[in-house]
C-alpha cells in the first residue's frame, strides 16, 4: 500500500491495497527480470537446528538472499524425516522370495506416509522481521480443504508432495511421501530400523503466501516457523497379488483374501495378509483382521527452504520500495 494510506482502518481497504501492490509487483517482473536467470538458494533451519525432536518447532527462512526477488511460488521446503514403526500383532514367516512353485515374489508389506506432504506440518506460523503475523495451529486441516481443489492430474505428477491410493495400492513406483515396507517374521511390538521420509512442500501451500508470486528484498525478513509431527502418517496394505506374483498361484488362492483398500490413519486397526506359504504353486494366506501400526519415533533430520531469487532492474525495483 502507498505510505499515505498507511493508517487506513477498513480490512477490505487494507486487503485491497495489498493486493494491488503485489499485482504492481507482478507486472514489474514482467518487464523487468535483469539477469533472466535463477540463482537457487539453500536456506538451513535455525532455532531448531536439524535434526529436530518431535513437536519442536523450527523457523525457515523465505525472503531473496540472493539479488533482489524471490519466486515464492516455485520455492519449496525440503525436509527428511527419520520414523520408526511398530506392530501389536506378529506377522509369521513367509515363503522364500523367488520364481519357483514354493516361492512368493514379494513379502507381505504396507506403505507408510503421508497422502499429502504438507500434513507432516501440524502448526505454523508467518514471521515478519520476527513479529508474528499469521499462527495457523490446526495447518493439518488446513492443507486437507486447501488441497481438495487439486485436479487428480497434480496429484498424480506431483510424486514428492502427493500420494494417490490407487498408486499405491497397484504399486506404481512414482510414490515418494512414502515408502514400501515388508511384514515378514516380525514379533508383536518389535520396532523397526529407522525409515527415512523425503518430502518437499512448496511455499504457496501456506494459505497467507498462495497468492504471493514473488517476494522483493526490501520487505525484510520473512520466514515461517513451523512444527513437524507424525499426526497425519497413514498406512495402506499391499495387495495379495503383489505377494504371489504368478497369475496361477493367485488362481489357486481359494481363500477370501479380502484386505483393506484405502489409506488408515496410524494407530486405527485394518485387515491385511499376516504370512503366504507356498506349496507346489498352492498358496496358504493368514490374515490378520485387526493390525495396528503405531509411530514409536519421529524425527527430522533435515530441513531446508530451496528458494529461487532473481534480479529485478534497479529504477523499476527503487519504484517498488517507494510504494
Amino acid at each position: 500500500m502507498l505510505k499515505e494510506q498507511i493508517n487506513e482502518t477498513s480490512a477490505h481497504a487494507i486487503i485491497t491495497q495489498v493486493a494491488s501492490y503485489f499485482d504492481a509487483v507482478d507486472q514489474a517482473v514482467r518487464v523487468g527480470d535483469t539477469n533472466k536467470r535463477y540463482s537457487v538458494t539453500t536456506n538451513a533451519c535455525t532455532s531448531s537446528s536439524a535434526p529436530i525432536a518431535n513437536g519442536s518447532f523450527t523457523n525457515v527462512i523465505v525472503s531473496p538472499t540472493a539479488d533482489n526477488m524471490a519466486d515464492l511460488y516455485n520455492g519449496f521446503i525440503y525436509a527428511k524425516l527419520g520414523i520408526k514403526l511398530k506392530v501389536t500383532k506378529a506377522h509369521a514367516a513367509s515363503g522364500a522370495i523367488g520364481t519357483g512353485a514354493t516361492n512368493v515374489a514379494h513379502y507381505p508389506s504396507i506403505w507408510v506416509g503421508f497422502k499429502d506432504a504438507a500434513q507432516a506440518i501440524a502448526q505454523y506460523q508467518v514471521l515478519a522481521n520476527g513479529n508474528t503475523i499469521y499462527n495457523q495451529p490446526n495447518a493439518i486441516t488446513e492443507f486437507y480443504i486447501t488441497a481438495c481443489a487439486d485436479v487428480d492430474s497434480v496429484k498424480k505428477t506431483d510424486v514428492f508432495s502427493r500420494a494417490r491410493h490407487k498408486d499405491v495400492w497397484q504399486k506404481v513406483d512414482t510414490v515418494r511421501t512414502g515408502v514400501i515396507i515388508p511384514l515378514n517374521n516380525i514379533a508383536a511390538g518389535a520396532e523397526t530400523p529407522e525409515i527415512d521420509l523425503v518430502m518437499k512442500i512448496d511455499i504457496r501451500r501456506f494459505l497467507p503466501l498462495a497468492t504471493v508470486k514473488f517476494l522483493p528484498a526490501f520487505v525484510g525478513n520473512l520466514s515461517l516457523r513451523i512444527q513437524f509431527k507424525p499426526d497425519a502418517l497413514v498406512c495402506a496394505p499391499l495387495t495379495l497379488e503383489d505377494v504371489l506374483g504368478s497369475p496361477i498361484k493367485l488362481g489357486k488362492a481359494t481363500d477370501d483374501y479380502h484386505i483393506t483398500n484405502r489409506f488408515i490413519p496410524l494407530g486405527q486397526p485394518f485387515r491385511c495378509i499376516n504370512n503366504v506359504t507356498v506349496a507346489a504353486n498352492v498358496p496358504t494366506v493368514a490374515f490378520h483382521d485387526d493390525q495396528v501400526v503405531t509411530c514409536s519415533s519421529f524425527t527430522v533430520k533435515e530441513c531446508n527452504t530451496v528458494i529461487p531469487c532473481f534480479g529485478l532492474d534497479d529504477y523499476l525495483y527503487q519504484q517498488l520500495v517507494q510504494r
